[in-house]
């Protein structure tokens, strides 16, 4: 039950579409830049192209870093130090630090859709993992835009390359 007026409404769908226009460029120009030309991915398989679009994302995230303000005391591994941190303290998380850890993901920097822990362990979305059923409920409002919008591009890219 939204409580706005049209206008009201119509300002802040304006506000998300001015803010999530650019991160879908950057979604689009991850197909182009972090898929290698030579990658065979199966345009028929939507889980597939899904995940060659996840692992994209993986490995150039949208968005730099996730903000949050600390709701308990925290403890934290800072710099190789386990670091306590009270509560009400801002801290940033890098995902495209979390997306290269070599101690999660073989090769970081190489484009591989078949990776075992693609879904599990990806961070791309403000959150860890990529499955629809376990999403927080305060998740990227965004995140199932992008992605059908991710699959849907990348999947015309494939079949008209196969008609090539």
């Amino acid at each position: 039950n939204f409580n706005m007026t049209k206008n009201e409404f119509s300002q802040l769908f304006s506000e998300i579409i001015c803010f999530y226009v650019p991160l879908l460029g950057v979604l689009i120009q991850n197909l182009f830049e972090y898929i290698p030309v030579d990658h065979s991915i199966d345009h028929t398989d939507p889980i597939e192209v899904e995940a060659a679009v996840l692992e994209s994302l993986r490995i150039n995230p949208p968005l730099g870093e996730v903000n949050t303000i600390l709701s308990r005391e925290t403890m934290l591994n800072v710099g190789g130090e386990n670091k306590t941190f009270p509560p009400g303290t801002a801290v940033a998380s890098s995902l495209a630090l979390a997306s290269w850890d070599e101690n999660v993901f073989a090769d970081p920097l190489v484009f591989n859709h078949t990776r075992f822990n693609l879904r599990s362990h990806m961070v791309s979305f403000a959150y860890q993992g990529h499955d629809p059923s376990t999403m927080p409920r305060r998740s990227c409002p965004g995140k199932n835009i992008a992605m059908k919008l991710g699959v849907d591009v990348l999947t015309a890219l494939l079949e008209k390359e196969e008609g090539e």
